[in-house]
């Protein structure tokens, strides 16, 4: 998830957009749309745009972040693979 908002926008530290994410529900598009239109809140405003990991998992807590993004990887492999195990919408020609 951090990688790609540092691939669009790679001005701020890995840290403060993890913070960004957290803040954010870990919703990407909105993290990108507020960092491009300067609003964030005030909150984030106050925190260093070049903070360390160390630093912003110290704010969000180092296990919110390392669940929320295993989970949200497997819930994407494992849709992927119920699609493909769904026979039930596989169009078979007619013999």
């Amino acid at each position: 998830m951090i990688t790609h908002v540092r691939e669009l926008l790679p001005n701020y530290s890995e840290g403060f957009i993890l913070v960004c994410l957290h803040q954010f529900k870990y919703n990407r598009e909105l993290v990108v749309n507020c960092l491009l239109e300067d609003s964030l809140p005030a909150e984030l405003k106050a925190i260093s745009q070049n903070i360390s990991m160390s630093e912003a998992k110290a704010i969000v807590g180092p296990k919110q972040d390392a669940v929320h993004v295993s989970l949200s990887h497997r819930t994407r492999e494992n849709e992927a693979f119920d699609i493909i195990n769904d026979k039930s919408r596989v169009l078979l020609p007619k013999r």
